[in-house]
């Protein structure tokens, strides 16, 4: 199953895109019928934030204001994949449960976002949620 929506052959760093939303892309690769079933996906929303107090760079008040904002990303995530679930449902697909996906929200802080550096605006990478979606491998059968 195919997730970036991208031909298997390429590979998603070289800057293939897909329009779908990351909502709708999730139940599509764990409701996939065959043997090698995906196990339920595991999401982290992670967010960055500048802090200050008294006028001066404060850690946790970064952290404090990044979790805020994933806290906020995680649910909005939340919202959309369970309005598509039901539609997929209503549809009569078979998908995954709401509950069975694990969303989690996490900050960085005002650490920067990795990858983002060399950015020349570095207030506005750290505006940026990431949400990653991990995909364990499906269960083999013959024990391995």
């Amino acid at each position: 199953m195919n997730l970036l929506g991208t031909d298997a052959r390429e590979r998603p760093d070289r800057g293939t895109r897909s329009g779908t939303p990351l909502h709708r892309r999730v139940p599509t690769a764990v409701a996939d019928p065959s043997p090698s079933r995906f196990p339920p996906p595991r999401v982290m929303v992670v967010c960055h934030a500048s802090g200050m107090r008294g006028g001066l760079p404060h850690f946790g008040e970064a952290l404090r204001r990044g979790q805020e904002r994933a806290d906020g990303v995680a649910e909005a995530f939340r919202s959309a994949l369970a309005v598509h679930l039901e539609r997929l449902q209503a549809g009569g697909e078979t998908v995954t449960l709401l509950a069975d996906i694990e969303v989690t929200a996490r900050s960085e802080g005002n650490a920067p976002p990795h990858g983002t550096a060399s950015d020349p605006d570095p207030a506005a990478a750290r505006r940026q949620p990431f949400v990653v979606v991990e995909l364990p491998r499906p269960e083999r059968g013959d024990g391995r």
